[in-house]
């Protein structure tokens, strides 16, 4: 079998995520105070995660539906291909998973900044998943209907980090990020 096709070293990054966020961080943070000077690189961190998610969003859908003749109805995956627009979206997959990997930053700052009650069982499985899908995707084929899920998500994420980007540094946006998380 591929090595690549082996998910131990994926299996072994999410189980040091799942520790690191609900064990390790938060016996680390215990009396110590809020890493709240961390809002800047935070600040970058989700303006990143819109632009990323736009390009990825936008990118497989030129790759599938909009431009390369993908279905609505059925799309197979097909493994044997190694056209040129097949090749390219395994190579855009490549880097759409490295950006879920990156994900798990985001319950990182919430551990250090000491809000434990946003590191939710559905959160952390959610990252979990997603990382565990582009390996997937990787290892099997990365084309047929999952490329919609992949472009759902990346739109939900290009909202999602908007609404966490534009308090920060807008003022009259201040009062939406007040409530529940997205």
């Amino acid at each position: 079998m591929d090595p690549g096709r082996k998910p131990q070293i994926i299996a072994a990054l999410c189980l040091l995520y799942i520790y690191v966020v609900k064990i390790g961080g938060p016996r680390f943070m215990k009396g110590r105070q809020p890493y709240e000077r961390i809002k800047p690189i935070i600040a970058l961190y989700n303006a990143s995660q819109v632009i990323l998610n736009a390009y990825f969003m936008m990118g497989f859908l030129n790759k599938t539906y909009l431009y390369g003749h993908y279905s609505f109805l059925c799309q197979p995956i097909d493994f044997e291909a190694r056209d040129e627009n097949t090749m390219s979206l395994l190579n855009h997959t490549w880097w759409y998973f490295l950006v879920r990997i990156s994900d798990f930053l985001d319950t990182v700052f919430f551990v250090l900044r000491k809000k434990q009650s946003h590191v939710s069982f559905l959160h952390v499985a959610h990252h979990v998943i997603v990382v565990f899908n582009g390996w997937y995707g990787l290892a099997f084929g990365s084309d047929g209907h999952a490329v919609f899920a992949v472009i759902f998500n990346s739109f939900v994420h290009v909202i999602m980090y908007s609404y966490y980007f534009l308090p920060c540094w807008a003022p009259p946006f201040r009062n939406i990020s007040g409530g529940s998380d997205i």
